[in-house]
């Protein structure tokens, strides 16, 4: 039987997915989205899949099983790590303040996200084409940028609330601008706000990053559990 998976459905408050809810956060979000079709069931026919994202051995099991069915080949996207963050460690000595993004900032939020998709796809993309996204991330008040005298030099964004927790994504500083604890300071300042809220940070990392999964730790962040991400071709 197939039912409707709804915002802050049942089964999400249930023991078994609150015990590895950091790792599986994202369904929150996706129950959210108006353009997801999110169903519950122990059964699943007659649906076509762009990928699966999991738990590393249970997506290749069910990533081998659908390809030989649906005669599809199986690509892994990327394998990434979660992490929440119990209490943050502000790092010392590093200058500037955070601030909310503001309208002015939307060409250089643009470049940032340019840069950000760059190193996360591994190909060129035009800053133009960020606008419209710099333009409605601004909008929602959740996009913050580091500052030092007067200059933008990282920004970080808070993706998504849920009940328990905040999801912090598109953490990016220039590569002239790295080694200073700019983005490590942000993310900090972007905990302590948070925790004012009573929710737990929480972010997903690509592992192949290893400098990035580091900096995370550093500053409080906890490994929650590894995630694969298949797609199918």
């Amino acid at each position: 039987m197939i039912e409707l998976l709804v915002p802050n459905d049942d089964i999400l408050n249930q023991n078994q997915f609150l015990a590895d809810e950091v790792r599986y956060n994202l369904i929150h979000r996706i129950c959210e989205s108006e353009g997801s079709t999110c169903l519950k069931t122990c059964y699943l026919k007659g649906t076509t899949l762009s990928g699966v994202c999991g738990d590393a051995e249970t997506v290749e099991k069910f990533a081998n099983a659908y390809a030989q069915r649906h005669a599809a080949q199986v690509h892994t996207h990327m394998v990434m790590e979660s992490y929440f963050c119990p209490k943050s460690k502000k790092p010392s000595g590093v200058e500037g303040i955070i601030r909310q993004s503001i309208p002015k900032d939307v060409q250089l939020v643009a470049q940032f996200l340019a840069g950000f998709s760059e190193e996360a796809l591994g190909s060129s993309v035009d800053p133009v084409s960020q606008i419209s996204v710099a333009e409605k991330t601004i909008g929602t008040g959740n996009m913050y940028l580091w500052i030092v005298n007067n200059m933008p030099v990282s920004m970080a964004n808070i993706a998504h609330r849920s009940p328990r927790h905040a999801r912090i994504n598109a953490v990016y500083t220039p590569p002239n601008l790295r080694k200073k604890g700019f983005a490590s300071a942000m993310v900090s300042e972007l905990c302590s706000i948070l925790k004012n809220k009573h929710l737990v940070p929480m972010l997903y990392a690509d592992l192949k990053n290893s400098v990035s999964n580091q900096v995370y730790k550093n500053i409080g962040f906890t490994e929650g559990g590894k995630i694969t991400d298949i797609a199918f071709e």
